[in-house]
C-alpha cells in the first residue's frame, strides 16, 4: 500500500524566517526536495492538526 501522508523532520536549525500572520507559531524552511515550506506547530488537545489533515485529504480528492 502507497504511503498516503510521508512524515518529514524538520530539524531544529531548519527555520530560515518567521511567518507572522495568524495566531499559531510557525517558520518558513526550505526541503530538499519539496522547496519553500511552511512548519505550522500544532497546539497540543486541539485536533486542529488532525482536521487539517483531514480537509488536505477531502480537498485533494475532489
Amino acid at each position: 500500500m502507497p504511503e498516503q501522508f510521508r512524515l518529514i523532520e524538520v530539524p531544529l536549525d531548519a527555520p530560515e524566517a518567521d511567518e507572522d500572520l495568524g495566531t499559531k507559531e510557525k517558520f518558513w524552511f526550505r526541503h530538499h526536495d519539496l522547496g519553500n515550506c511552511l512548519f505550522k506547530k500544532a497546539r497540543p488537545n486541539t485536533g486542529e492538526d488532525c482536521s487539517r489533515v483531514v480537509r488536505v485529504a477531502w480537498a485533494t480528492s475532489c
